[in-house]
């Protein structure tokens, strides 16, 4: 009974952590027509994710001033698909000692930007018709700082389900969800979508501040929070979305090895043990399931499944508010879960051991504290 118990209060910290997901507030939205937004998208190899990203621009109801295409020395042809578009296209050049690659071709692109404010998109998200408008109004009504979105996901094929628990752990992790709601400050911002003011921007330093980080979001939204600038993170279901690693299951493994393990070591404490329980117990139901069943203890199994329904439920409940997740998801969770414990270890050997990480065909050395 003492270890159903502790089952039980790991699986209410799911819905401590995940309570709900905050919604821009669109009381400002009249006040949207008078500012002037520069979108910057840092590009490597996303020629396949530039067209619908800069239809869907084009298709919004607030027009950007003006959209800078960042090509972080592309192998494909990401500046002749941006220039079709007739796009600012900048190229970053060669990057320098001490940065990684997203970092300074958002910095590139910032410096060149004439907006009064900076809308920092990643190439594989898609806008909704108002989300510029959206964004904005929020921005008005804080009047400071930092509006981030974390995209809903978009999936197309089976393999690209095994990212549940990384987004599930992502948006727990980042305080944006909590039953606490705005009282707690949110890890940082969203790289996917970050807004802020041009001046501000520059005068905290913007990505040069945060340039050898491999989590370059969350680094830049405490940078804001250190200089007691308010950072608002928002669920993008029915604002933006995206779909990551369509490219197949090695572009997946090397995305979420990349973040995963650094993303952890710059949790606070208070985020990180409650979402740690919730997973440890996620891990202890399956355990329970599969040692019932080889050892034949139908009281056992009976309670080991009723366990494994509630968690199964409450993953669903929570997925289908962060993506496309299919039932079946929730249904075979300890496959994903499994995957996740791999990948996660995997993280950890290329952070801390090998201290060398691979991302689109870049590799990148781990010196600095992320």
């Amino acid at each position: 009974m003492t270890y159903a118990i502790y089952i039980l209060v790991k699986w209410t910290l799911g819905f401590l952590m995940f309570w709900r997901l905050p919604k821009p507030n669109s009381e400002m939205l009249g006040s949207v027509r008078r500012q002037r937004v520069s979108v910057i998208i840092p590009a490597r190899n996303e020629a396949e994710n530039l067209p619908d990203l800069l239809a869907s621009l084009d298709a919004n109801s607030f027009p950007p001033l003006e959209v800078i295409v960042v090509d972080d020395s592309s192998e494909d042809d990401t500046s002749y698909v941006a220039e079709e578009a007739g796009v600012k296209v900048i190229s970053a050049g060669r990057l320098p000692e001490g940065w990684m690659g997203k970092p300074y071709a958002c910095w590139i692109g910032a410096l060149k930007a004439e907006g009064e404010f900076l809308l920092f998109l990643d190439a594989d998200t898609r806008l909704l018709p108002e989300t510029l408008s959206a964004l904005l109004a929020q921005y008005l009504e804080q009047g400071s700082g930092i509006v981030s979105v974390y995209p809903y996901h978009i999936m197309e094929k089976g393999y690209e389900h095994l990212s549940c628990f990384f987004n599930l752990i992502s948006t727990m992790s980042m305080g944006m969800s909590t039953i606490f709601g705005q009282r707690l400050k949110p890890l940082g911002a969203h790289g996917a979508c970050i807004l802020c003011s041009h001046e501000e921007y520059f005068r905290f330093g913007g990505h040069s501040a945060v340039r050898g980080k491999i989590i370059e979001d969350i680094a830049i939204g405490q940078l804001f929070r250190d200089n007691n600038m308010p950072v608002r993170c928002f669920g993008g279901k029915g604002l933006l979305s995206f779909r990551m690693y369509p490219q197949g299951m090695g572009q997946l493994v090397e995305g979420w090895s990349k973040n995963f393990a650094a993303g952890a070591k710059s949790m606070h404490l208070a985020m990180l043990l409650p979402v740690t329980a919730w997973i440890y117990g996620a891990f202890q139901v399956v355990h329970a399931v599969a040692l019932s069943s080889i050892s034949g203890n139908f009281e056992s199994l009976s309670w080991a499944l009723f366990a494994y329904s509630a968690y199964g439920a409450q993953i669903f409940w929570i997925l289908r508010r962060i993506g496309n997740f299919s039932r079946l998801t929730a249904l075979f969770f300890p496959i994903p879960l499994i995957f996740f414990g791999l990948i996660f270890f995997r993280s950890v050997i290329l952070t801390f051991v090998i201290r060398q990480v691979r991302w689109r065909g870049r590799y990148i050395s781990i010196h600095q504290k992320n």
